[in-house]
């Protein structure tokens, strides 16, 4: 039986892995989307040899021959295609190591936008109150097929016509479900108007002519162990400060922690000019952005105590994650 390099060479696609999508590894499926698009002749023409199709097919073959015969499969690949990133865009924040709960919300509401610009009419989105008060799901709020968003590739390939008129009604169909579906769980898996991410901007030094001290009041009351020595009068007047500060010679893109390290450190006549407001910041950059972190250790867990470690001591296990997360 040839092999699929052999089919490679044959149909001029580049000689590479075929990607298998792990359901615990979302990150994947993106990548998984755009090898199969790439290797869609070469993939065609192995399952479609006389090698193959002379065997008996497996049920597993029989669907993969579905799938590569219907003429819609591209047309879905290439919707998801366009349509993934900006998903995959939020995955990313959600799961960096770095503090990330200031800019939580604004990223959330960019993402909640692009995907209700992607298929809502835009006289819906502007008209509205703000973007969860839009009926979504109503058909009269969405675009026309026309002016729906689902990028140039799956254009491209509408354009070829090898789907029937039937065909393409459905596949606009599924898109706009995929796309308000889409939405409602983004509406509905993250707190997006909570109170907690809307005052966590005052993380940002960006931010500081647009939060007021009500910001700073309101995790002080949370967590007083932050205010240094108690002394809110002192976090006032710094914060105070430090708003009408030009901060010059900082670089306000590097990480929040850091900055507000070097915040902390800047003098002003021997004194730390900042030192109790940077205690308070760098306190809340301990604030979770996701569980991210703590699937991190849950899966070093797994990887570590195993069925043939079963016996391992706690003192052990976490002596090694110690080891591991410092590494």
């Amino acid at each position: 039986m040839k092999s699929l390099q052999e089919f490679q060479r044959i149909t001029g696609t580049a000689l590479r892995k075929i990607l298998k999508h792990g359901p615990t590894r979302w990150l994947s499926l993106l990548q998984c989307v755009e090898r199969l698009l790439e290797q869609w002749d070469a993939l065609f023409a192995f399952f479609f040899n006389e090698d193959v199709l002379g065997s008996k097919p497996t049920d597993r073959l029989k669907r993969i021959l579905v799938f590569f015969s219907n003429s819609t499969s591209k047309a879905y690949l290439n919707f998801l295609k366009y349509s993934l990133p900006m998903f995959v865009n939020a995955d990313l924040l959600l799961q960096r190591e770095e503090p990330t709960v200031h800019i939580l919300q604004k990223r959330l509401h960019d993402v909640a936008t692009d995907i209700l610009i992607a298929f809502i009419k835009p006289e819906a989105i502007a008209k509205a109150e703000d973007i969860y008060s839009i009926e979504h799901s109503r058909r009269s709020r969405q675009k026309d097929r026309e002016d729906m968003m689902i990028g140039d590739g799956t254009r491209n390939y509408l354009d070829l016509k090898l789907m029937s008129d039937k065909e393409v009604t459905t596949f606009f169909e599924d898109t706009r479900n995929f796309y308000s579906t889409a939405l409602q769980y983004v509406f509905s898996s993250f707190p997006m108007q909570h109170e907690a991410l809307n005052h966590a901007e005052v993380l940002d030094p960006c931010m500081r002519l647009k939060k007021k001290m009500e910001f700073i009041r309101y995790w002080a009351t949370r967590f007083p162990c932050l205010v240094l020595g108690g002394d809110m009068e002192r976090l006032e007047k710094e914060f105070g400060k430090f708003q009408v500060d030009g901060l010059v010679g900082l670089d306000l893109k590097m990480r929040v922690d850091v900055l507000w390290s070097r915040i902390g450190k800047m003098e002003v006549d021997g004194d730390h000019r900042y030192e109790a407001l940077a205690h308070f910041m760098k306190g809340l950059c301990v604030l979770p952005h996701s569980n991210a972190d703590s699937e991190r250790i849950f899966s070093l867990v797994r990887k570590n105590k195993t069925e043939q470690r079963a016996s391992m001591s706690r003192d052990l296990l976490t002596d090694i994650l110690q080891v591991k997360t410092k590494m």
